[in-house]
């Protein structure tokens, strides 16, 4: 027999690509059914501001939010927002119960959203940027959209693996 060229070659390696497709879609099948029956692990229940709630060890009280136009930094410059953005200002204390120094990783949360740290701090010795030692008050600030400061809904805060969640209400300035 002689070699094929053209269409009988893909005929004959046809089958290959035929059981890659059956293949490929077994797999994503079954990975599809064992995942979709898995619980879906939503945030803890919400604190009212001024209240503590527990996360690794660690007391969270939400002190306040505000809106912030201007940041003023420690060469005597000031940081301002995007154009259409603003900051918002969160304050929180927290406390180690445990005696262990105290974590933290802060997200500001709005409707189906969170923002993360805008990394733009003030040099005040009261304040920290993120929780260290056993007790104290950060202070961080989070860039958001003008459009979205009325969906802010509070602050998520995980500390050692454990996430709380401060409920609170922004301040105008």
């Amino acid at each position: 027999m002689g070699a094929m060229t053209g269409f009988g070659r893909y005929l004959e390696r046809g089958w290959l690509v035929l059981a890659s497709g059956v293949a490929a879609t077994a797999v994503l099948t079954t990975l599809w059914v064992i995942r979709a029956p898995m619980d879906y692990v939503g945030d803890p229940p919400t604190t009212p501001q001024g209240e503590t709630a527990v996360a690794g060890g660690t007391d969270f009280t939400l002190r306040g939010m505000a809106t912030v136009d201007e940041i003023p930094q420690g060469s005597g410059e000031v940081e301002t927002p995007l154009p259409g953005a603003t900051y918002v200002g969160v304050l929180i204390d927290y406390e180690s119960t445990d005696g262990a120094e105290a974590s933290c990783l802060l997200y500001l949360l709005g409707n189906d959203r969170q923002w993360g740290s805008a990394y733009v701090y003030i040099d005040d010795s009261r304040y920290t940027s993120t929780c260290k030692d056993t007790s104290g008050t950060v202070m961080q600030f989070f860039e958001v959209p003008l459009s979205a400061v009325d969906e802010i809904r509070g602050v998520a805060v995980i500390g050692k693996g454990a996430k709380a969640v401060l409920a609170g209400e922004v301040k105008p300035q």
